[in-house]
């Protein structure tokens, strides 16, 4: 028996999510980490041992957080305070990650269009006669 994991079966709104603003599963870990404390605050330090992490990579994915709008500073603690559209979906990404793991991960890790075109352009033949041209 085969077992086929693809980002197929991923909500497209999770799946766009995912691929716009997840950039390492650190970053989902601790938005995740926060969405289950919603009721208190979080400090680098304390997110970092309960991941296994170190609080500087921790304050880094914090800051992210915080630019996509997940996450807010509260002296020197994080909250969870997304809007309601947004902790709707970030629930869905939950979800997703809890019952379609390897789908998640693969989808974080996956090169993304970008990435394909530079690295696919950095092998392109070019003739040095038409570059002299320009």
């Amino acid at each position: 028996m085969v077992l086929r994991v693809t980002q197929d079966d991923l909500d497209p709104d999770v799946r766009r999510f995912i691929v716009e603003r997840v950039d390492a599963i650190e970053l989902l870990e601790v938005a995740l980490a926060l969405r289950a404390g919603r009721d208190r605050d979080h400090d680098a330090e304390g997110l970092a041992r309960a991941l296994g992490s170190n609080a500087a990579s921790i304050g880094r994915r914090l800051r992210a957080l915080e630019a996509i709008g997940i996450a807010r500073p509260h002296g020197a603690a994080w909250r969870y305070e997304p809007a309601p559209a947004l902790d709707d979906l970030i629930g869905r990404v939950e979800r997703a990650y809890r019952e379609r793991r390897l789908s998640v991960i693969n989808l974080i890790y996956a090169p993304k269009p970008n990435d394909i075109t530079l690295f696919s352009d950095a092998f392109r033949l070019r003739d040095p006669k038409k570059e002299d041209e320009r």
